[in-house]
């Protein structure tokens, strides 16, 4: 659907002449982007009405997309099966966040925390097949992912100990989430982890 709907956005513009054909293939990929982000949008935002939870359902995007822009992870074969778990997830995290209670999940918490930092240092970042890394893009992204990753931990532990709120269960998930579309790609590679040749 997203891909025919960018065709038909192209075709409109090649037809009016505000593209050349040679940019149609860039313009194609682009409004692609443009509309998976969009309907992304839409999720977090229909879900964070669903659960009466805006604030939270937002914080859950920001988290994600940073986790997700840095440290890599699964990828679906097409946009509908992307936008379905990335549905899936985010019902998931917010129902966490919603009806988990925080002193029961006290103990679990730096078991995520811990699991996450552990998949950070090993497999981040995990690579688009269709965007390769340098080496040393590779070294830099692994180190900014496990800061991040360590930096959100501790903002969690903090929020846990001071607060008891369940805004660390919120974060938890989210670093939980992104763990394991880190662990599922290498999975389905064979296990191995990033290199770590030059690094």
């Amino acid at each position: 659907m997203i891909a025919e709907l960018s065709s038909q956005i192209v075709a409109t513009l090649l037809n009016n002449k505000i593209i050349t054909y040679k940019q149609k293939d860039v313009y194609q990929y682009g409004f692609e982007i443009l509309i998976s982000s969009v309907i992304t949008f839409l999720i977090v935002l229909v879900c964070g009405c669903i659960f009466n939870c805006i604030i939270p359902s937002f914080i859950f995007f920001v988290l994600f997309v940073i986790l997700r822009s840095i440290c890599g992870g699964y990828h679906a074969s097409n946009y509908l099966s992307c936008n379905l778990i990335f549905g899936f997830v985010t019902i998931g995290v917010l129902m966490s966040y919603k009806y988990i209670n925080i002193e029961v999940f006290s103990d679990l918490h730096y078991f995520i925390c811990m699991l996450s930092f552990i998949c950070a240092i090993i497999y981040s970042p995990i690579e688009n097949e269709n965007k390769h890394l340098t080496t040393a893009q590779k070294k830099k992204f692994r180190i900014l992912g496990t800061v991040l990753v360590l930096m959100f931990s501790l903002v969690s532990t903090v929020i846990k100990i001071k607060l008891q709120s369940s805004y660390t269960i919120l974060m938890d998930m989210t670093l939980l989430v992104v763990s394991i579309f880190m662990v599922v790609v290498k999975l389905k590679k064979g296990g191995n982890k990033t290199e770590m040749s030059g690094l």
